[in-house]
Order: C-alpha cells, then structure tokens, then sequence
C-alpha cells in the first residue's frame, strides 16, 4: 500500500472526499481513515470496478477485512468518481457520486488521520481531497496527485 497527505481530521462527526481516477480497474486507490500508522486504518475505495469498505489491522492487504463490497451502478469505471465517508460515534456511511452505496454501523474508535492510498500496481490520480465538518460535495478542482506503482 502506498498513502499521502495524511491530513489530522476534527472530533466526530466529520467527512472526507476525494475524487479518484484509476488506471486499471484490477488495483485500488481511494481513502483511509482513523488511521494509527502505517498498521492500522479503514479504507473506502473501488476495485475492480465495485467499492469495498476496508478494516486494515496491519501494514499490508494480507491483514485485512473486507467489510463491505459491492456493485453500484453509480460508479463510473475509468473515469473520475467522487467518494465520500461520512464518520459519527456510531456509524460509517460511504458516498459515490453523491448517492449512498455503504451504511454500516461501528463500535471502534474512528480517531486518527485521514489520507489517500493506492493498491497493488495501480496508477491513481486525486482531485479535490477535502476533510471537514460538513462537505458540500462540490466539483473537484483541477489540481490532481498521482500515486504511482514506485511508491
């Protein structure tokens, strides 16, 4: 896994977003969230042309738990795609596109940072990474990053 821009987030409840743009539809880039580390983080993001909602418990894909996945027919493979995660004390709900795809209830703590990351060999661009207290889901800017497969 490759991340950046690990950014703090406020107290609960809060939002991040981003708008992500894959290369290949065979890896993954998308969000993480009350990440610890490098060891410990949820994760948001599309593969394989559906989204998966992620519990991370170490520094690499073999220590995880796919705790959602599914088809949306409002996700756009190959294109630009707006993803979301609304976090409260008791509940992680997942956007694409502006349309809820992921509701589901937490018990764990969501406390630490925020950021982007990239799966297997994938190369992903990033528009308009934000974290706040009530996002108005706007259009992303121009400005892109790209996490590339040499991280």
């Amino acid at each position: 896994m490759c991340s950046s821009d690990l950014r703090d987030v406020p107290a609960l409840p809060y939002e991040i977003e981003v708008s992500v743009k894959l290369d290949d539809e065979a890896g993954a880039a998308g969000l993480i969230f009350a990440t610890d580390d490098d060891s410990r983080h949820f994760g948001f993001y599309p593969t394989g042309g559906r989204l998966r909602l992620t519990r991370f418990n170490g520094p690499n894909v073999f220590s995880w738990t796919v705790l959602q996945e599914l088809a949306s027919d409002n996700y756009h493979p190959g294109d630009w795609n707006r993803i979301k995660v609304r976090l409260t004390d008791d509940k992680i709900t997942c956007f694409v596109n502006g349309e809820k795809t992921i509701e589901m209830a937490n018990t764990e703590s969501l406390t630490g940072k925020a950021g982007l990351a990239k799966f297997r060999e994938t190369r992903a661009e990033f528009k308009g990474f934000l974290v706040g207290t009530n996002l108005p889901g706007a259009l992303p800017d121009r400005k892109s990053t790209r996490l590339n497969s040499s991280h």
